[in-house]
């Protein structure tokens, strides 16, 4: 199985911010921020950036977010959202150009289940190294299991309950076709997992991950994103 590339990366952050219609999304992002307990100056490495959807609340709060990406075109709309931050194109699976002990914070959201499983102990040690002691590191992933459909009927159910069938429905005509794009890159998605090449991510995996790469006070799995992604917080020794 090839694995998808930098191009297909562009196109699917193109419709990406689609998902930020979705509430089970939402609460997901929020959940992630929270869990960072950002403080005012905090520097905040957002590894696997995108379009910046975790980046922008973090500099909400006083954060100093800076945005690490393979995608070119995910970068651009990060640039378009957070005019002020430092944003860095790099690949995940290398060494990160950025000096030991650099931030205060490092988030991941939807990234690493993405990362081959032999790559993977390489970017545990880079995250480690990046972070400075003390530091809090938060992770989700999406899980195995993963099916985008029920996402997006737990946003519907719950924004049914709060603005009703009509309100619902026309906001559902207003992105039906970005969603059907996510639909179809995320079929591309499932299909790299089934053929090895990235691997969704439960609670132990996250755990483990976490673990190998010398974090500690690791905390126990959440379920969020309408039970289909994993939180996960850690922290480096001091």
């Amino acid at each position: 199985m090839t694995k998808l590339t930098a191009s297909f990366w562009d196109k699917y952050f193109g419709v990406y911010d689609v998902l930020n219609e979705l509430l089970p999304y939402r609460h997901l992002i929020q959940s992630l921020v929270s869990a960072l307990a950002i403080k005012p100056g905090d520097r905040v490495l957002d590894a696997g950036a995108g379009t910046g959807n975790v980046s922008l609340p973090i500099s909400a709060v006083g954060g100093i977010p800076t945005g690490f990406d393979i995608s070119t075109s995910g970068m651009k709309l990060f640039k378009k959202k957070i005019p002020n931050a430092e944003y860095v194109i790099g690949d995940l699976s290398r060494q990160m150009p950025f000096a030991d002990h650099t931030f205060d914070k490092v988030v991941s959201n939807n990234v690493i289940y993405a990362i081959h499983p032999e790559s993977r102990a390489l970017l545990g040690s880079e995250l480690f190294r990046v972070l400075k002691p003390g530091g809090k590191i938060v992770i989700a992933n999406t899980a195995p299991g993963f099916r985008p459909f029920e996402i997006y009927t737990a946003h519907l159910k719950e924004e049914f309950a709060q603005s009703g069938l009509i309100q619902t429905f026309f906001k559902i005509l207003s992105f039906t076709i970005p969603t059907i794009k996510m639909f179809y890159y995320n079929t591309l998605i499932r299909r790299e997992h089934k053929g090895g090449e990235y691997s969704f991510m439960d609670e132990k995996a996250q755990e483990d991950f976490l673990r190998s790469a010398g974090f500690v006070h690791i905390s126990e799995g959440v379920r969020l994103y309408g039970g289909h992604g994993v939180l996960t917080s850690a922290e480096k020794p001091l």
